[in-house]
């Protein structure tokens, strides 16, 4: 095994200390065993981004393998064409960790590290969330301001605002989505066949979902016919 070259600084790099002060005392060389594993990651929303995420654990000691897997996953390659290295006679290398033990670990571990891995994916979705809803919003705030603009616009005296379907009496009226009719009630009212709300003076016909239609449809076109018979 060939000698490290400024241990110091190798851990000095790799070890950070926020609260506590180290100092390397000795280097000896020794024989371990790495557990690479390699996930998987599905993020679904309006679209799909799968990742691969790789995560690996000294046996030995438990630490991390983070900073090391392009190191390992080369040196891997080659070990797969050289053959594996033979480890002295006598070497007590560490065992397989027990299935609850690395469970416990990796239900630590993983999550951060995936959502570290999948966080510009969210970014982005929540930017086209957002987008969308200014864009919903600026529609029913057009709708909003359009119909203000059109009751500010009626006469004071009192006059009754028209019923632009049914040319009802009654005080209430309702501004539909599709294109600002001013209704009564019973111009939005659900359709009884599928329960849907739509406007009849947009629609006088039958209903825009199920195509459902009402009595009062043609009644115009029945009277004209018996007129003039």
């Amino acid at each position: 095994m060939p000698p490290l070259n400024a241990p110091e600084r190798i851990v000095e790099h790799g070890l950070q200390l926020e609260n506590a002060t180290w100092r390397l005392i000795r280097v000896s060389p020794a024989w371990t065993r790495y557990l690479l594993l390699t996930f998987r990651c599905t993020a679904l929303s309006d679209e799909k981004r799968d990742s691969v995420l790789r995560l690996g654990f000294n046996l030995a000691n438990g630490s991390m393998l983070d900073g090391m897997f392009g190191r390992l996953w080369q040196r891997l390659a080659e070990q797969i064409e050289e053959g594996a290295p033979q480890v002295p006679p006598g070497t007590a290398l560490p065992a397989d960790w027990p299935a609850e033990m690395l469970a416990e670990r990796l239900e630590r571990m993983a999550p951060p590290r995936i959502q570290a891995l999948i966080e510009p994916f969210v970014r982005g979705m929540r930017r086209h969330f957002e987008r969308d809803a200014g864009r919903l919003y600026d529609y029913h705030d057009g709708l909003r301001r359009e119909a203000a603009k059109r009751l500010s616009a009626l006469p004071a005296d009192g006059a009754l605002t028209p019923d632009e379907f049914a040319y009802g009496t009654a005080d209430a009226r309702l501004v539909c989505d599709e294109a600002l009719h001013l209704v009564g009630p019973p111009g939005l009212a659900p359709c009884p066949a599928c329960g849907k709300e739509y406007c009849r003076a947009c629609h006088p016909a039958a209903c825009p979902k199920c195509g459902h239609e009402e009595l009062r449809a043609g009644l115009g076109e029945r009277l004209a016919a018996a007129a003039a018979g």
